[in-house]
């Protein structure tokens, strides 16, 4: 996937295949696939990387291009319902790697330049975000995607469900990918399956019972700090690297409430509730918020193999 991690460049001048940018350094040769989605734009565009030696980051295999396309969708589609908030979308598709036997796919967006921040803006970032949640109401009559998202490795949605609470099966999903890389844990597994047998159906199937149910808004699915950036020139917000698909907006405060993301330290639900009600029961919304966040612990756990995070 094409982003840039730190790097800062200049997007009015076209590089010279192989050139080296001053300040950044290195070589950034430009793979043929990329040239051909570029040439059409009506402005030139530099790529940058920062991982890899041949000066890009992308997807390999069958994985990563289901990775791609799952990413190239869900911008596209947040681009479509709140324009101009996200790093505008251009292509995706396959590239050929140095081995000749591997197969790679790359992401291409229009290049942002970012400010280095722990924290976004409350007010800016709440408002894109209510502002995506309340334009989606009611572009989907269900809940899901009609193609796979991953969260990580993990396919957490693929495909369309009548009821929220069915599609949150995705909670099980996790756990099984944490069980597998972390091992089992009996007490964990019991409260997972009391979880998704008790308390869902309380918590999230009493929903439907009330107000009409629950509308499918479309969700950004993994916002936390790092997904957030300034742009320096303008100082305008944007968001980026979604996993995103149609849910209950709720699900997207549980990652501002994780002890192991920064944005905890600061009131964004509150600020968040001007703009998009809670839903009723609205005393309920803290619960459902804690539930919402074991996905993102067990995520988390699983990724980055760490057992202890995952009895938080």
């Amino acid at each position: 996937m094409m982003t840039c991690t730190g790097l800062r460049t200049l997007m009015n001048n076209m590089l010279i295949y192989g050139s080296v940018v001053d300040g950044i350094g290195g070589n950034f040769p430009l793979n043929t696939a990329i040239i051909k989605v570029t040439r059409p734009l009506s402005r030139p565009i530099t790529m940058v990387a920062a991982t890899y030696a041949d000066g890009f980051q992308y997807g390999v295999g069958k994985l990563g291009r289901k990775l791609v396309a799952g990413e190239h969708h869900a911008m596209s589609q947040m681009e479509r319902i709140v324009p101009d908030t996200v790093p505008g979308p251009i292509a995706w598709g396959r590239l050929q790697l140095p081995a000749a036997s591997s197969e790679g796919y790359f992401y291409l967006t229009r290049f942002v330049d970012f400010e280095e921040s722990g924290f976004p803006d409350i007010s800016a970032t709440v408002k894109i975000v209510a502002r995506l949640h309340a334009s989606g109401l009611g572009t989907s009559d269900e809940f899901g995607s009609p193609i796979p998202i991953y969260d990580g490795l993990l396919c957490h949605v693929g495909g369309w469900e009548r009821e929220w609470t069915t599609l949150f099966k995705m909670l099980w999903q996790t756990s099984s990918l944490d069980r597998s890389i972390n091992g089992p844990q009996k007490e964990l597994d019991i409260a997972i399956y009391h979880t998704l047998t008790q308390v869902v159906p309380r918590l999230l199937g009493y929903l439907n019972q009330l107000m009409g149910g629950i509308t499918p808004c479309f969700v950004h699915g993994d916002l936390w700090e790092g997904n957030i950036g300034k742009e320096v020139s303008t100082g305008k917000h944007f968001i980026f690297d979604l996993n995103g698909y149609y849910g209950h907006h709720e699900v997207e405060l549980a990652y501002w409430k994780t002890l192991h993301h920064n944005m905890r330290s600061r009131d964004y639900c509150t600020e968040y509730f001007k703009h998009m009600r809670p839903s009723e029961p609205a005393a309920e919304v803290g619960d459902r918020i804690k539930l919402y966040g074991i996905k993102a612990y067990l995520n988390y756990a699983a990724h980055e193999r760490q057992r202890a995070m995952r009895m938080r």
